[in-house]
């Protein structure tokens, strides 16, 4: 019964807006949930689930994934396509989508300015703050609006129009059944995909367009690859999640500590994956720094600090906001030297959690759990600690959490 008291919290998942028909389809997942429950009660004190009863309880989470994730995303979309491209939308995917299309006409995303494009006329808010600051800086790496042009090609051609969260979706499904593949026990396996699939946190973001998705699938793809012990894939898939989002950065030592313990030091070819993740890595970056480094190192890494005149306004749920609100700040555009906190915050955990994770390489769910203490710590004591930024560290721990054993030995000359 715990499966099911598990799954049924996800039921408060909002429909959005987006979803017409709204009562019919509450109609629908309270019924799912009910038949899901009913298997759930049928099945307990049985050893082990039949085959039949574990397919038609994956297939139930299937159809609610679908319903509460994809068809909301799906209507989104449409409802964008049909008003207009500032609207039922996130503001950073209007800006990626504008960045693959200036990349394609040879012009740098990050020297341009981003207030004559439709993300000028999306709606910013924020108390105290007049203009999106974001307008003229572009935060993210560079696998943000690279991915999605052979994407957006292939749209403009069949449909004649692109939304980034085409690409989004496919992730997000391709992340599902990643979560599938990661767990050793079929309750392992729904669990994990429970918690990514139907995480009420998550799916809004989705939803409105946000990329976490995107990095988050390339991680959970390394921590399969690194599982099985391909520490060449896992060290590219690494390489293009890290030139995705800072927010995996930290996993880094932790992967290759992992990954030394599946390698002989006779072994002449065990530098070729730190030398994989080290050129794919600069091969996707390097490009955009040489093309203008106060620009590209400005807008991704001084933006976010808070070390521009403009840069982005302290906004969230962590420590900045509250500084903010007990008056220690007086203005969210107030610069404040967080990297500090960050940096002793940070290096408490990482000391911890590498150390841990050295004496236990081959405890893959250590690693991942000491890497979400260093991002959480981090994170937290950041100039901005938004909602989604808890949604993703809980996604991460959820898949830390139901890992499978890993497929090597660890030799003892490692």
């Amino acid at each position: 019964m715990l499966v099911a008291g598990h799954y049924g919290l996800r039921f408060i998942v909002p429909l959005h807006s987006f979803v017409p028909f709204d009562r019919a389809v509450s109609a629908i997942l309270v019924a799912l949930l009910l038949v899901y429950w009913a298997i759930d009660y049928h099945s307990t004190g049985q050893a082990a689930l039949s085959s039949r009863t574990a397919s038609a309880k994956m297939a139930i989470i299937a159809v609610s994934i679908m319903i509460l994730a994809v068809a909301p995303t799906f209507f989104a979309i449409a409802l964008r396509h049909q008003t207009a491209p500032h609207l039922f939308v996130h503001d950073g995917l209007i800006q990626t989508e504008e960045a693959a299309r200036l990349t394609l006409q040879g012009e740098n995303p990050y020297q341009a300015d981003y207030s004559t494009t439709p993300m000028g006329d999306w709606a910013f808010a924020q108390e105290g703050v007049r203009e999106n600051p974001a307008l003229r800086h572009f935060p993210y790496l560079p696998v943000t609006f690279l991915l999605p042009i052979p994407f957006r090609a292939v749209a403009l051609w069949l449909l004649g129009w692109f939304d980034l969260r085409m690409v989004y979706l496919l992730a997000f499904l391709l992340l599902i059944a990643l979560a599938a593949l990661l767990p050793d026990t079929p309750l392992a396996r729904r669990l994990l995909v429970i918690s990514i699939g139907l995480n009420p946190l998550f799916i809004p973001f989705l939803v409105e367009g946000r990329n976490d998705v995107l990095v988050l699938f390339f991680f959970a793809l390394t921590l399969l690859l690194l599982r099985d012990g391909h520490g060449l894939g896992s060290s590219a898939a690494l390489a293009i999640a890290c030139a995705t989002k800072p927010f995996v950065w930290p996993f880094v030592p932790f992967h290759f500590i992992c990954l030394a313990a599946n390698q002989s030091r006779a072994d002449k070819r065990r530098w070729l994956p730190m030398a994989t993740f080290a050129l794919l890595t600069l091969a996707l970056v390097l490009p955009w720094l040489t093309w203008s480094p106060r620009d590209f190192l400005g807008d991704t890494l001084a933006f976010q600090s808070g070390s521009l005149g403009d840069s982005y306004p302290i906004a969230g749920v962590g420590f900045s906001a509250a500084l903010l609100q007990v008056g220690i700040l007086q203005s969210p555009l107030q610069p404040w030297p967080f990297w500090i906190v960050q940096l002793a915050a940070t290096a408490v955990f990482a000391s911890w959690g590498l150390l841990r994770t050295w004496r236990e390489p081959n405890n893959l769910n250590l690693a991942v759990g000491g890497f979400v203490l260093v991002l959480a710590a981090g994170l937290f004591v950041s100039r901005s600690f938004h909602d989604n930024y808890l949604a993703f560290l809980l996604s991460v721990l959820a898949l830390g959490a139901f890992i499978g054993q890993p497929r090597w030995t660890v030799h003892q000359d490692s």
